[in-house]
């Protein structure tokens, strides 16, 4: 249970940060809430444990990358490469996998 609480903590972290920044980004938000939807659904279904885990991680993975692609590596309001898009992605997707990983019975 702690593995998803702290997934939908950081995904709530990731949404709070663009709208305090006043960067909302939709693409970004739809995959925050989908791997944190995979998160619960892990816990609560428990049938197929691997096969959610794994759409939901290669799905959001995809969409960030869709976010990249359209609007670059850097991000234009700070000049700066887009480090938290990183720290944000690399951890959500640690989280899944623990969360994952504490399914197995």
């Amino acid at each position: 249970m702690l593995p998803v609480v702290c997934l939908i903590g950081l995904q709530a972290l990731d949404a709070l940060v663009h709208v305090a920044t006043g960067q909302v980004e939709p693409i970004r938000l739809s995959a925050s809430a989908l791997i944190g939807l995979g998160g619960v659904l892990i816990v609560g279904v428990k049938a197929r444990p691997g096969l959610i885990a794994s759409l939901a991680g290669m799905t959001y993975l995809a969409l960030n990358l869709v976010f990249l692609a359209q609007h670059g590596l850097v991000n234009p309001a700070t000049e700066t490469i887009r480090v938290p898009l990183f720290v944000f992605v690399m951890g959500s997707l640690g989280l899944l996998a623990w969360t994952r990983h504490r399914t197995r019975g």
